[in-house]
């Protein structure tokens, strides 16, 4: 999805946000982000719109970047393709095939392998290619610290019915694979995609926050809701 990482000059006029605003939420998601002792694989922030999600997600995905734990990126629009559901996962592929050698390895050898792998399904290409590689790495040759995907605007993406799948998708990533893979979803709290990430018995550890436009600094207004959910 060429124009949706954090630093691609094809975005338009990209803000960040002010030292003092939201700082405790933005420092406590920098805090989840680099502590490899965390057990909450996700952290989902939800809000209406026009109350700064893009803002806090390109401030921490740029501190992360800078910092060499970004994984991979992408800011969803409805600007020249960037909200096609298809280059998902081709993207997510390719940007941690870059800051990850042993993962490059594994998805050039899959690729030897079945080389008709992305004319499959979206589920075949996750579980192929993100999955099974990370299932597979030892606990040893995890780095000593988390890398972190970001998704902003997961409810900007083509389709509710793909936006559904991408959850499904990271909840079972994060309930089946033990390596320290952070995803950090910002969307709108749209119904379907919270039913679609908590169905009757499914238990994971996420963090979800729900921000709003009223408060002032930002995190004294900030509500910690929802599954097995425990703040930082």
């Amino acid at each position: 999805m060429t124009g949706a990482e954090v630093d691609s000059a094809a975005r338009d006029l990209v803000l960040q946000c002010d030292p003092d605003v939201r700082k405790a939420l933005r420092d406590g998601i920098h805090d989840w982000g680099v502590d490899p002792k965390r057990d909450a694989g996700m952290l989902w922030v939800i809000g209406p719109g026009n109350v700064g999600k893009t803002t806090i997600a390109q401030t921490v995905a740029e501190r992360f970047r800078v910092l060499g734990r970004l994984g991979a990126s992408l800011f969803f629009s409805g600007r020249d393709g960037r909200d096609d559901p298809d280059k998902i996962i081709p993207s997510l592929i390719y940007q941690l095939t870059l800051q990850h050698p042993g993962y490059k390895r594994a998805v050039a050898g899959y690729l030897r392998g079945d080389p008709t792998i992305f004319e499959k399904n979206r589920e075949a290409q996750f579980l192929g290619l993100v999955v099974e590689p990370f299932q597979r790495f030892a606990s040893a040759s995890a780095p000593p610290w988390p890398l972190v995907i970001v998704l902003d605007g997961l409810d900007k993406c083509r389709g509710i019915e793909a936006q559904c799948e991408i959850m499904k998708l990271i909840r079972y990533f994060v309930q089946n694979v033990n390596y320290p893979i952070r995803w950090m979803i910002y969307s709108r709290p749209e119904r379907y995609l919270e039913e679609s990430f908590s169905p009757l018995g499914f238990e994971v550890t996420c963090i979800r926050v729900k921000i709003s436009i009223n408060d002032d600094e930002g995190y004294q207004g900030t509500h910690i809701i929802g599954i097995t959910c425990h703040w930082l």
